[in-house]
């Protein structure tokens, strides 16, 4: 499978540990690291439902974007 760079909007990243694990984190489109969004992943880190949670929150942190509302807002 073919893997495209995304310019511009916040990605899933994946992070391949050194035991072979798999965890998942969000950054922002210049590659910095989501600080809110990767504080509550490492709570999920190595169940099956990371990498879920990710994709959803990519989405409602964009939504957020849009609205123009904080994340301290929101809560």
């Amino acid at each position: 499978m073919a893997r495209r760079v995304v310019v511009g909007d916040l990605r899933v990243q994946q992070i391949d540990r050194k035991d072979g694990r798999r965890s998942w984190t969000i950054v922002w489109p210049e590659g910095s690291l989501h600080t809110e969004a990767d504080r509550f992943l490492r709570v999920h880190d190595g169940s099956g439902t990371q990498k879920t949670y990710a994709y959803y929150l990519v989405v409602a942190t964009e939504a957020l974007r849009r609205g123009r509302v904080t994340h301290a807002r929101a809560t």
